[in-house]
C-alpha cells in the first residue's frame, strides 16, 4: 500500500487541480488580461522544470536520509504500532502543522521571502498559481 502513496498523491492532485480549473473556467467573475491557456501552460512549464531543478538535491540529499530512517525504524510514526489509517491522520496533521508553520516563515523572514515571493506575483489567484514557485524555496 505504502508503495502505491506516490501515485495515488499525483492521481489525487492532478483530479482536483482539474476541477477546479473547470470550476475556476466557468465561474470566473473577472475579466483575464492573459488567456488562460497561456498562464496554465506558463505555470506548468515553471513547474516542471523547478521540479527538474529539484529531482538532483532530492535524490543526493533526500533519498538516502529516508532510506536509512526507514531501515532503522526512526521516527515518531514508526514508534506507533496502530492502524494504518490513524497512522496516516497523525501524519496528516504533523505534515498540514509543520507546512502551516513553514509558510508563516515564508511570509515573515526576508530571506524565505525572496524565494516565496516568486509565488506571489502572479498578477491573477487562480489555480494555476498553485504551481509557481521557486526552486529554492523547496530546497
Amino acid at each position: 500500500m505504502i508503495e502505491a502513496l506516490p501515485n495515488i498523491q499525483t492521481i489525487f492532485f492532478v483530479v482536483v487541480f482539474v476541477i477546479i480549473y473547470i470550476v475556476e473556467y466557468f465561474n470566473s467573475n473577472r475579466v483575464w488580461k492573459t488567456a488562460r491557456f497561456k498562464r496554465f501552460f506558463f505555470h506548468t512549464i515553471f513547474a516542471v522544470i523547478n521540479s527538474i531543478i529539484l529531482y538532483i538535491p532530492r535524490l543526493l540529499l533526500l533519498l538516502p536520509v529516508l532510506l536509512f530512517t526507514e531501515e532503522k525504524q526512526f521516527g515518531f510514526l514508526n514508534a506507533i504500532d496502530q492502524f494504518y489509517f490513524i497512522e496516516a491522520l497523525i501524519g496528516f496533521l504533523f505534515f498540514d502543522f509543520a507546512y502551516y508553520w513553514w509558510h508563516r516563515f515564508n511570509h515573515t523572514i526576508p530571506f524565505l521571502w525572496r524565494f516565496h515571493s516568486v509565488h506571489h506575483l502572479d498578477t491573477h489567484l487562480d489555480v494555476t498559481t498553485s504551481l509557481r514557485f521557486h526552486f529554492g524555496e523547496l530546497i
